[in-house]
């Protein structure tokens, strides 16, 4: 099941009541609930249209190219490791290489 809820003019989604309260402090009931299978069926997203939740794509949204940048996707995949709908260790490749570079920036700035 995936919860909605509308919060400061924008659309949250979660497929974990849990997550949702401690990563976007939403604990009142949610404002819709659809199957998982449904929104990703309707590509994943969520918008406010005159005060109604649309699950999936505006008309706008549809007519705009769509690029995600690397802090969106670590932000995504924090989020879905928070949720359970993915493992850490599906990621422990990456989390490993970004470690790597960590140490080499810390070891920069230390030299300097």
């Amino acid at each position: 099941m995936v919860y909605l809820w509308v919060k400061n003019g924008a659309v949250y989604h979660h497929t974990n009541l849990q997550a949702a309260a401690l990563i976007d402090s939403l604990t009142a009931a949610p404002d819709m609930e659809v199957r998982e299978a449904d929104f990703e069926l309707a590509g994943g997203t969520a918008s406010l249209v005159k005060g109604k939740i649309v699950i999936g794509k505006t008309e706008g949204e549809n007519q705009r190219p769509q690029t995600v940048s690397g802090g969106d996707r670590l932000y995504y995949t924090a989020v879905m490791i928070a949720e359970g709908a993915t493992a850490a260790a599906d990621y422990a490749d990456k989390n490993a290489g970004r470690q790597a570079w960590r140490t080499e920036i810390a070891a920069l700035s230390g030299a300097q």
